[in-house]
């Protein structure tokens, strides 16, 4: 039992650092094209909590459709 709950921790910790690397690449080119348009910078804990906060809910969202959809 704890072999199958550390491989599903692994894999879903894998799966949210993929979704986390994805979304932090595309919030910061978003967050680029901002700083040059209006010359405001984006605060370093801000992107990083928007980033979390993203990869977070796609991770779980994914994680529950997955699940439904395994059961049906």
């Amino acid at each position: 039992m704890r072999d199958i709950f550390k491989i599903g921790a692994l894999a879903w910790g894998t799966i949210f650092l993929i979704i986390f690397v994805v979304i932090s690449f595309c919030l910061l080119v978003i967050s680029l094209f901002w700083w040059l348009l209006t010359n405001n910078m984006i605060d370093r804990s801000t992107f990083l909590l928007i980033s979390f906060l993203t990869s977070l809910g796609v991770s779980i969202i994914g994680t529950v459709l997955g699940t439904l959809k395994n059961k049906k």
